[in-house]
């Protein structure tokens, strides 16, 4: 199993063939039958007891500064957290 990331968003660091190229090696992955769950991981758990989250699973969609992220929980809630109030589901 593979995982893709995609990391960054800035314009300036693409010229427009080098962002057409990036968008087309982008698209040809997620067609592949094998790509499963695009987006869609509860990888993480809240750690935290704040809001009455603690203990539920959650996806990072995006990371800020000063260790801070926006999180998604799996009934749709969303919220900025510290990065510190996460902690990644360990498989057994």
């Amino acid at each position: 199993m593979a995982i893709v990331g995609i990391v960054g968003h800035e314009a300036k660091k693409f010229t427009k063939g080098t962002e057409a190229r990036a968008k087309a090696i982008i698209k040809e992955i997620i067609a592949r039958p094998e790509v499963t769950g695009v987006g869609t991981l509860f990888d993480c758990v809240y750690y935290w007891n704040r809001m009455g989250r603690k203990g539920q699973r959650c996806r990072v969609l995006i990371v800020g500064k000063k260790n801070s992220c926006l999180v998604e929980f799996e009934d749709g809630f969303k919220t900025i957290t510290s990065r510190y109030a996460i902690r990644k589901v360990v498989k057994t």
